[in-house]
């Protein structure tokens, strides 16, 4: 009887180990199966498989740039681009040209050169890149340099023909002048506003308060709208310029937003660096930009600005010191200094820096005021 049990119970564990193992067959059939399957459909999107087993083989340059070798070059320079081939014993058939990705100029045999008249570009950083081809091989090569201004700034000092009282609570972060009236825009969280004001007397005729988490910035006007930017919202308001209602918002994708003006055609808009954008009116998008130089290097700290007879007018972030910038080439032509326009000795409120550019394009009046300023000037430019 105990036998019988004893067979009994081999026989069911042998069921069993049958049973387990077919199963465990059956699994790894089809997880190969399915591997298998898998190795089929990526394939086909796999085009260069490296055998970890071989050396990997790079394929040795066959040109090299030898011309500009200096960075630095001044606004109205020709500029040399030289490629040579990096193997002599290897022919190069063609070079493409290119700066900051533009197409120029192809060049299909030697020399294979490419003068760039600067005056084509910008002050500021460009990237020239050349396509080399030779028999069944393309390579790319890029060199950047820099374009300085060319001159040397005109340098103004101030008259001052006119003071106007301005609000000393009115954090002024853009100032624009038209019909007659005086907008502002004024900044910090929970006191930022746009507001209509009366020049002669400093009176607010009507103002709207900005919500309090954003930091308000530059103003301009464009047509019956004013566009006011925000600090580091990444956001900006179109209102209706007659009532103020808010008309909609817009995104922007830079780091902060600073100044704003416009030339009657576009947006330009600054981020606090030494680059101004160029943006379309409609969806605000970016269509250009201006590396501002003078002839030392960047002109650091754009704040608010204006367009005046075709230059815009900026401040200079922490300084009494305006820059006339030329849009066209990005070039300083002038600098301002405003220092001493108004002592703060004599007043015993609380200040901040000059910020806020204003002119009277009918009168042709310039304005300029600053942050917590109780006074607003009218001034004349003279040159030192």
């Amino acid at each position: 009887m105990e036998d019988r049990k004893i067979g009994e119970y081999v026989n069911m564990g042998i069921r069993k180990l049958i049973s387990i193992s077919f199963l465990s067959v059956l699994i790894l059939l089809t997880f190969i199966f399915t591997m298998c399957k898998d190795g089929e459909r990526h394939d086909e999107d796999i085009q260069d498989v490296t055998d970890t087993t071989e050396p990997v083989v790079t394929q040795p340059s066959i040109s090299k740039i030898t011309s500009p070798l200096n960075p630095r070059f001044n606004y109205g320079d020709t500029i040399p681009v030289v490629v040579e081939p990096a193997d002599t014993t290897k022919n190069i058939d063609s070079v493409r040209f290119y700066i900051d990705r533009k197409y120029y100029f192809t060049r299909s045999e030697p020399p294979f050169d490419f003068i760039i008249n600067s005056t084509v570009l910008k002050t500021g950083r460009h990237t020239i890149t050349t396509k080399v081809y030779s028999y069944k091989h393309k390579e790319t090569n890029n060199v950047n340099i820099t374009l300085f201004s060319d001159i040397v700034p005109v340098n103004y000092t101030y008259k001052v023909i006119n003071t106007y009282p301005h609000d000393p609570d009115a954090y002024s972060q853009g100032l624009v002048y038209e019909d007659g009236i005086l907008y502002e825009g004024t900044g910090q969280y929970g006191r930022s506003s746009i507001r209509k004001v009366k020049l002669e007397t400093g009176e607010i005729l009507e103002s709207f308060n900005v919500t309090n988490e954003i930091f308000g910035e530059g103003i301009t006007i464009f047509g019956d709208r004013l566009i006011q930017l925000s600090y580091r919202a990444g956001k900006g308001f179109v209102y209706n310029k007659n009532s103020f209602k808010l008309l909609h918002t817009f995104s922007y994708n830079y780091q902060e937003g600073w100044g704003l003006t416009n030339d009657g055609k576009n947006l330009i808009m600054g981020d606090g660096t030494f680059i101004l954008y160029i943006l379309e009116t409609e969806n605000f998008t970016e269509i250009d930009k201006i590396e501002v130089y003078d002839n030392t290097g960047p002109s650091l700290h754009l704040n608010e600005l204006e367009y005046i007879n075709g230059n815009i007018y900026a401040n200079v972030y922490q300084s009494d010191h305006i820059v006339i910038i030329e849009p066209e080439t990005g070039r300083v032509t002038g600098k301002i200094d405003l220092t001493n326009i108004f002592d703060k000795s004599k007043y015993h409120g609380k200040t901040d820096v000059l910020n806020g550019i204003a002119w009277d394009k009918e009168n042709d009046r310039l304005f300029v005021t600053g942050k917590w300023w109780p006074k607003l000037y009218e001034i004349e430019l003279v040159k030192k």
